[in-house]
């Protein structure tokens, strides 16, 4: 994990996407996720949730996709 603080110009940018090996998004309440289509767009595979937007432009084909549910759950006794 690496976290970058500070404004990143365009170059700084596609470096930090070359050196990435997947994009997680782990939002729940997700619309538009430009930044994980600039990581799809540049060939990285994808780890996202199945629920709002996303899933309406990833599936199977160019991510991983993590079920997800709105029911809370209790570990690790519930493995939803």
């Amino acid at each position: 994990v690496v976290v970058m603080h500070g404004y990143l110009d365009d170059p700084q940018y596609a470096r930090l996407y070359e050196a990435a090996s997947y994009y997680v998004n782990a939002s729940r309440c997700e619309g538009l996720c430009l930044p994980l289509m600039e990581f799809m767009a540049c060939g990285k595979p994808a780890i996202a949730p199945n629920h709002t937007a996303m899933k309406d432009y990833i599936d199977d084909s160019v991510a991983f996709i993590v079920r997800s549910s709105e029911e809370l759950t209790i570990w690790p006794q519930d493995t939803r």
